[in-house]
């Protein structure tokens, strides 16, 4: 489940969203996307099932919720290595949690996903 309201994961409500998952055998999907809008959830590396996912969204921000741009436009996104060596540490402890796991780069703008996975791949290796 990719939650796409902050709502689902607030202080008052990620407890009993967590556990929801948990009794229906549900993967928390993680997102790593821009923060501070409405649509945002935090990142959380949670692992509610014996497969999880990670999306990896990109930061941009400018677009994030921007009208009338492409969806190319909106994940027009490339992570610093930097960026990845921080989140690599959490993807490899959710997948230790998990039967199954997988990370997706939706950052499709170009070869920027493609770039970022290989990168990413390395890191975790």
């Amino acid at each position: 489940m990719e939650f796409r309201h902050a709502s689902w994961t607030s202080e008052k409500n990620i407890e009993r969203t967590l556990t929801f998952l948990k009794e229906h055998n549900l993967a928390y999907v993680c997102c790593d996307e821009p923060q501070g809008f409405p649509s945002s959830a935090p990142l959380l590396f949670e692992a509610t099932s014996d497969f999880s996912v990670v999306r990896m969204h990109g930061r941009n921000k400018e677009a994030w919720e921007k009208t009338g741009i492409t969806t190319a436009d909106r994940f027009n996104y490339l992570y610093s290595e930097d960026e990845l060596k921080a989140l690599a540490p959490n993807v490899k402890a959710l997948a230790a949690k998990t039967r199954q796991m997988h990370v997706l780069f939706n950052n499709c703008y170009e070869d920027k996903a493609v770039v970022n996975a290989g990168q990413m791949k390395v890191l975790l290796d």
